[in-house]
């Protein structure tokens, strides 16, 4: 921002002399603080704040900033009970006070207010009301964004890592020292907004009136609300021109239809106790999934679906996969099979159960797909025997992206594709040699079609260099005879294993022409 106003060569400078609009536009794209200390540079950019139509503030989880004892020190000793976020209030504040004390006859709409909290307390809710206050008066009559975050960890417990274990255990002491975090109820002139585009909220409170109407709102995305389905359907029935559904962590949401509309993009990410979901897929384009596996009529898609861009991601990671398990998931993805051009699957006991060929007979087959990437942690024989089948049934696969998860050693279920109670094998038939035989043979055996005339691009991430994974390295790299892109990330290793592991693969690979990249 240093050099923003300074002039060229000739003595002029042409970028102050911009429209107070175009200026306002560019600095938008900008954070708010960076776009705030334009007023900085010359009496010229005084004003320009008012022009900026983005307001954006996040407040991401940072592990210093959770203190108990500091907060305790705010709620039980000091004379005035204020909340920690003082200081991220006081910045927010700022941003809109200096669009106001900048305002003119001129002034530009807002059409974008954001804010992500890090932890949200019931003392912050009548700032925030006034914020929601501020932005729907300064909107104009042509769009509004508004994304209201309260809290940044994460709607499901599967899937955690441990820095959101540490941040939900701080949330909990806080709770136990006579703090409350509070769902912020949303003003009722909220749904009445004819200018409000799209909506993104997560852990506030939906208490709609009784009359609904959001005739432009086209996103709407939802995380941790916790109000009764009704209110949920409620909310989505009352905009005719969604395209855009993100329901995450919504527990009491269990019907859900949206049909008479042109929805494009259907996400459902950790609503445990959804049973059913009707969609009007016509005009559908991309679908992500992320739970438990799902029963067998939880989605329902009317019309004739051409979903182009699929995401299932299962992050029950103790459940083994039985044959029912894998009949439900088949079904799921046979919904998608026909014109899906990519593909996300990913599980952390991707291929558990898959003991024998006979258990993934009958997985669809995905003849427009181009792009598959698969997540999972490769740690047994089943993961391989689930590669090789997903790629028999992958015809036309330009670029395969293995996600290789590292091994939960605390993870019990991690062993139990060697060691099944329902697998009659004993245990020292399932090791060592054994094991890696069989993968061996189910890997080098299958007709590899697609990695021999399609394959062009082969990413490797997180690659340690594992038994598993080198096989399965190996077979593709020696298969693809018409690659040309391969990139290789390594998690952190010494460099001398790294070099070696980079040596090796470099050796599978039959096409030497392609451009490998490794990080």
């Amino acid at each position: 921002m240093a050099s923003v106003g300074r002039q060229d060569a000739g003595g002029e400078d042409r970028l102050s002399g911009l429209p107070d609009k175009t200026l306002g536009h560019i600095l938008s794209f900008l954070p708010t603080m960076e776009a705030g200390r334009a007023a900085m540079l010359s009496s010229r950019w005084r004003d320009i704040f008012a022009s900026v139509h983005t307001i954006s503030y996040v407040e991401l989880y940072d592990p210093k900033t959770m203190d108990t004892d500091t907060w305790s020190t705010f709620y039980f000793d000091s004379e005035e009970r204020r909340s920690t976020n003082g200081n991220f209030l006081d910045k927010v504040n700022g941003a809109l006070l200096c669009r106001r004390r900048c305002a003119g006859p001129e002034t530009t709409p807002l059409r974008v207010f954001r804010v992500f909290f890090q932890d949200y307390h019931n003392w912050d809710k009548p700032m925030v009301d006034r914020w929601v206050a501020y932005a729907l008066q300064q909107a104009g009559d042509e769009e509004l964004h508004l994304d209201l975050r309260l809290h940044s960890g994460v709607a499901c417990k599967c899937g955690r890592s441990a820095e959101d274990d540490s941040y939900e255990e701080y949330c909990r002491r806080r709770r136990r020292r006579g703090g409350r975090q509070s769902s912020n109820r949303l003003p009722s002139r909220l749904f009445s907004c004819a200018a409000l585009r799209s909506l993104r909220v997560a852990y506030c409170s939906l208490v709609p009136p009784e009359h609904i109407s959001l005739p432009a709102v086209e996103t709407l995305h939802l995380t941790g609300v916790r109000n009764p389905g009704a209110t949920i359907q409620r909310l989505i029935s009352a905009c005719p021109r969604l395209v855009d559904l993100t329901l995450e962590g919504c527990p009491e949401a269990r019907r859900v239809s949206v049909l008479d509309k042109r929805l494009r993009r259907l996400s459902l990410r950790c609503c445990q106790n959804l049973e059913s979901v009707a969609v009007d897929a016509s005009g559908l384009v991309a679908f992500d999934y992320r739970g438990t596996v799902p029963p067998e009529s939880l989605l329902t898609l009317r019309g004739t679906p051409r979903v182009s861009s699929c995401t299932v991601e299962f992050c029950d990671r103790i459940k083994l996969f039985g044959e029912d398990e894998l009949v439900r998931v088949r079904k799921l993805l046979d919904k998608f099979a026909d014109a899906a051009r990519y593909l996300h699957l990913g599980s952390r006991r991707l291929g558990c159960g898959m003991k024998t060929e006979s258990s993934f007979s009958g997985f669809p087959t995905f003849s427009a797909l181009r792009r598959l990437e698969l997540t999972g942690c490769p740690e047994s024989r089943s993961t391989a025997i689930a590669l090789a089948r997903i790629l028999e049934q992958t015809p036309n696969l330009e670029a395969l992206t293995l996600f290789m998860k590292p091994v939960d050693n605390n993870d019990s279920s991690s062993k139990d594709d060697v060691v099944d109670n329902n697998d009659s094998s004993s245990k020292d038939d399932v090791e060592g040699d054994v094991v890696m035989t069989t993968t061996t043979d189910a890997m080098a055996d299958f007709p590899a079609q697609c990695l021999r005339h399609r394959l062009r691009e082969f990413n490797l991430v997180h690659y340690g260099g594992d038994e598993t994974q080198r096989k399965v390295a190996e077979m593709v790299l020696g298969k693809a005879l018409l690659l040309q892109k391969l990139c290789v990330v390594f998690p952190k290793a010494p460099l001398a294993l790294q070099t070696s592991l980079m040596n090796e693969i470099k050796g599978w690979v039959v096409n030497k022409s392609a451009k490998m990249l490794f990080l």
